[in-house]
């Protein structure tokens, strides 16, 4: 009997293959993941291929293993893209029964988040990661700016305990979508890896305190992740001081 594990995995043999005699003999690792992700993401189209590039390089850049619905809205594009890419890279990533994207190997994240080299074409397979950390973190930001509000759970009373709301957790699920919860998450930890940051970035952390700080305590709260609210409260105070003190210098 052939399982879809089975057919899967002989796909992902064929794809191999075709390159590996497209390329010839002597082949090396990184000659077969520029050729994949070539094969995947290269269009004359800019439009067309900007956010596939962003796809891939979302998918690795992301603080933990996310879904194709959270890859779309950090991305700035569709679920349909994702699954686009999704299938060309078949080779190299899958979608797990958790919905979760994973990579099969780390080579072929160390690959993509490498410098380029001066062998390359003018095809450039690689990720700057500190500006699309960047990104991410904008993208995160406007998440929160879009979805976070005064009870966002609309709960009748804020004076009920949690422990005493009924039907807390579908409340949760329903008003607090896997997107928003990376964001309110994950946003300054991409934005502590961000290189280059402009002024929007610059004053991110600063706006957070001023216009959403107690509609993201109420999230972090009901998500019950204060020890990871604590870490970003902490970097953002941090940035909050260096951002002040570099201005101080000017």
């Amino acid at each position: 009997m052939v399982t879809a594990n089975d057919a899967a995995v002989d796909e992902q043999v064929g794809i191999l293959q075709r390159i590996i005699d497209r390329l010839g003999n002597g082949v090396q690792l990184g000659d077969l993941y520029f050729q994949i992700v070539k094969d995947a993401v290269s269009h004359s189209d800019k439009k067309v291929q900007t956010p596939r590039f962003q796809v891939l390089h979302t998918i690795l850049c992301a603080m933990y293993p996310i879904s194709d619905t959270v890859v779309a809205h950090l991305a700035e594009t569709t679920v349909k893209v994702v699954a686009l890419v999704l299938r060309k890279l078949h080779a190299v990533m899958y979608k797990s029964q958790d919905g979760m994207i994973y990579t099969y190997h780390a080579s072929f994240v160390d690959y993509i988040l490498q410098a380029p080299t001066n062998a390359e074409t003018a095809f450039n397979p690689h990720c700057n990661i500190g500006l699309h950390h960047a990104f991410l973190a904008k993208r995160c930001y406007e998440i929160m700016k879009i979805q976070l509000c005064f009870n966002i759970c609309g709960l009748e009373s804020s004076f009920v305990k949690d422990a005493d709301v009924q039907d807390l957790q579908k409340h949760i699920q329903d008003k607090i979508d896997s997107s928003l919860k990376y964001a309110v998450l994950m946003w300054m930890a991409h934005l502590n890896s961000a290189t280059d940051p402009d002024m929007v970035l610059l004053n991110g952390p600063q706006l957070f305190v001023e216009k959403l700080l107690l509609y993201w305590v109420e999230v972090v709260n009901l998500l019950k992740a204060r020890r990871e609210g604590m870490n970003m409260l902490h970097m953002s105070t941090a940035w909050i001081k260096n951002v002040s003190h570099c201005r101080e210098r000017q």
